[in-house]
Formats: structure tokens, sequence, C-alpha cells
């Protein structure tokens, strides 16, 4: 009985804290089954930032977040996935990686598809991104 008390006292007390704590991060998203990446299907990538892809694999297209580590992306010219040990899929999972020669693997974050209006969208945006940052170096250079 003692015991008892002293477990339910414990559990009471730790309420608090437990409430007051800060929320967990949102759980990563991946994909499931047939919207899964098949590295084979990958005809393309472009990277937008540090650490994100965009990649068209024939009639799905995806966007890739890899970890904040991973400042190596933009610099890739050839990247390669690491899925599933069975299928070889990408879907996001805790194990999957991309991977760029001479560096270690990046961890994928968070996996999503995207349509292909919206992955044109993106394109779009990221050329006139990078236009604008040139036209301004070549207007700071005096040129």
């Amino acid at each position: 009985m003692r015991q008892t008390m002293l477990c339910a006292a414990l559990v009471l007390a730790a309420l608090p804290a437990l409430a007051s704590a800060p929320p967990a991060d949102p759980p990563a998203h991946f994909l499931r089954g047939s919207e899964c990446l098949d590295p084979h299907l990958v005809r393309g990538f472009h990277t937008l930032d540090h650490n994100q892809v965009i990649v068209d694999a024939g009639r799905r297209y995806y966007l890739i977040e890899a970890a904040p580590s991973c400042w190596n992306l933009r610099f890739a010219s050839v990247i390669a996935f690491r899925g599933d040990i069975a299928s070889g899929r990408v879907c996001g999972a805790p194990l999957d990686e991309i991977l760029v020669r001479g560096e270690p693997p990046c961890r994928i974050q968070r996996m999503s598809l995207l349509t292909k209006e919206e992955y044109k969208q993106v394109q779009l945006e990221r050329a006139a991104a990078r236009k604008a940052k040139r036209d301004a170096a070549k207007e700071k250079s005096g040129g």
C-alpha cells in the first residue's frame, strides 16, 4: 500500500514538469509504398539551398530536406541515394541518405511529393533568385 501511495505521489509531482516541457519537434514526414523515390528513375536534381533538393524522377517530383549539417549539397554535381535495404527505395525514413562523392552521407530529414506545376514553379523561382544574385554582383562590381 505504501509503495502504491509513493508511486502515485511521484507521478503527481512529475505532472507539472511534464506540462511545462516544451513541445517536441513535429514528427518527420516520410512517404510510403509507391510514393517513395526509386533512385533508378531519377532524371535530374536541383539544389535550392544548402540542404534542400528537388528531384525529377520521371512521373514524380520530390522535395527533399537533408540534415542541416549537409552544407555540401549546393556544390554537388552528382548525387546518389541510399534507401531501404530490401527495395532500395527512398521514403525519407530515418536511415535514408543522400550521398555526395567525397563527403559523409547526408541524412534525409523530410521528404514530400511535388506536383509537376509545383516543381516547375520552384525551378522558376530558383532561376530568378540566381539571376538576381548575379545581377547584384555585376552591379556591385561596376560592370
